[in-house]
């Protein structure tokens, strides 16, 4: 592993394009939702490449039929920080990926964590909060109902 990120440091040193530079730059779209934008190459591999590569480790991750999702985590190389999740690699972060002044390490934990609410919100188990909710709120609605109607002096229950 540390030759493969000194290989990938190396190469994103001198792939990179400028900072802020729009030339090769994808967004990483989730369920029609734009996550964040990835800005310049690593290698042969342009912002578009990457961006695919993603979305496509994405899917895999959100549907890990293990029965733990290992979590995301960061791992810093010199010129890039990279996101992995158990063994798999889903996005080295380069410096063009980041603002002026915001390390690459600092912006890999800020897309992390981009990346956790967005899987958790298509998982099983985040569609089962948003279940819960939904069936708070309609109880919570039924019981309004019921105490509105106990007020109006008419049976709560027809």
């Amino acid at each position: 592993m540390p030759f493969f990120c000194t290989l990938l440091g190396l190469l994103a040193q001198v792939a990179a394009p400028a900072p802020g530079s729009a030339a090769d730059s994808a967004p990483v779209i989730v369920a029609s939702d734009t996550l964040f934008v990835l800005h310049g190459g690593l290698g042969p591999f342009s912002a578009e490449v990457r961006a695919a590569a993603l979305m496509r480790q994405l899917e895999h991750y959100a549907h890990d039929s293990t029965t733990r999702r290992p979590d995301l985590r960061v791992v810093e190389g010199p010129a890039h920080a990279t996101i992995v999740a158990g063994d798999r690699v889903l996005l080295s972060v380069l410096e063009s990926d980041a603002p002026a002044g915001v390390s690459p390490a600092r912006q890999a934990r800020h897309y992390a964590d981009i990346l956790r609410r967005a899987v958790d919100g298509r998982t099983p188990a985040g569609a089962g909060h948003l279940a819960a909710v939904a069936f708070a709120a309609a109880l919570a609605g039924l019981l309004g109902m019921g105490l509105w109607r106990l007020r109006e002096g008419s049976d709560p229950l027809p």
